[in-house]
């Protein structure tokens, strides 16, 4: 057995504290602690990497080393200016990687199973977010990139969620992700569905949209203090226990106070059917939100 890690510390080094030899700042939500730690000291798991209801037990590893190697080249380059076709693949590769194996999905694909018939278990939720990564890598290479810059004394956090949500409100196209990848440097990305590939794509489909450049544009704009907290207070809202800093803040350690309880939830709706008009179906919608009672 190994321990793997959820957050790759090539990416949570980044947000190293440079005047603490490069430990993180650490913010426990759920007892307030302040704590610094090393990147390898968390986001980890026994065994990650391997899921034995895989025809291929380890393909979860052997998509994390597609991509994991390219991080810190491709952030490198988009810090120098520059995004060209390889690097967005490499930062979607890893950013999907990120959507779907860290705690808050294995609790909201958990939640999920839960509510279906028949009922499934984590390392079968697991094994449907793997197959899909692929898909979900694509589906984030094709989006529109907003790239923001933060040259302000408030540097952009990270948790243990990486890939935060903004809610919009129910069913508002398009869904925006903000993805902090140093603390000068965030990614907002637009998810749009009715722009996007469609999913379950055969290797032919990928080979075709890797031959052409990334559908989506890429814009970079520099935000004020304000726009910088905002992203702030959305990805410590989205963490699920830590939020990392490159700095000790007594402004970060309030607002992880603030939103202690708040989380990435989801809920089970009914859709209306176009073919008749009792036809529903079942379908899933996420939500940032306090949780209540003592769950």
């Amino acid at each position: 057995m190994e321990q793997d890690h959820a957050l790759a510390q090539s990416y949570l080094k980044h947000f190293g504290d440079a005047s603490k030899g490069g430990m993180l700042n650490t913010y426990r939500k759920s007892d307030g602690t302040v704590f610094a730690c090393w990147p390898k000291d968390v986001c980890r798991e026994w065994d990650a990497d391997i899921n034995s209801m895989l025809s291929e037990s380890g393909l979860l590893g052997d998509f994390r080393t597609l991509f994991e190697p390219s991080w810190n080249l491709s952030v490198g380059t988009i810090l120098g200016g520059d995004v060209v076709a390889q690097d967005k693949l490499a930062v979607s590769g890893y950013i999907a990687n990120l959507m779907a194996c860290t705690r808050t999905w294995k609790r909201i694909g958990a939640k999920m199973s839960n509510e279906q018939e028949p009922q499934t278990g984590p390392s079968f939720n697991k094994a449907i977010y793997t197959r899909q990564l692929i898909d979900c890598a694509i589906t984030t290479y094709g989006a529109d990139w907003r790239i923001i810059e933060n040259p302000t004394d408030q540097p952009f956090v990270c948790s243990d969620n990486p890939v935060a949500y903004w809610e919009r409100g129910p069913m508002v196209q398009p869904t925006i992700r903000y993805v902090p990848i140093t603390p000068r440097l965030c990614l907002e990305i637009s998810y749009d569905g009715r722009k996007l590939p469609r999913t379950h794509l055969t290797p032919d489909d990928v080979r075709a949209i890797l031959e052409k450049p990334p559908a989506g544009n890429v814009e970079r704009v520099r935000y004020n203090k304000a726009g910088a907290r905002f992203i702030n207070r959305v990805i410590v809202q989205c963490a699920e226990e830590f939020v990392f800093s490159s700095v000790a803040h007594s402004g970060i350690e309030e607002s992880v106070k603030k939103y202690a309880r708040w989380r990435i939830d989801v809920d089970r709706v009914e859709l209306s059917g176009k073919e008749r008009e009792d036809a529903t179906d079942r379908g899933s919608i996420l939500a940032v939100r306090e949780a209540t009672g003592t769950s």
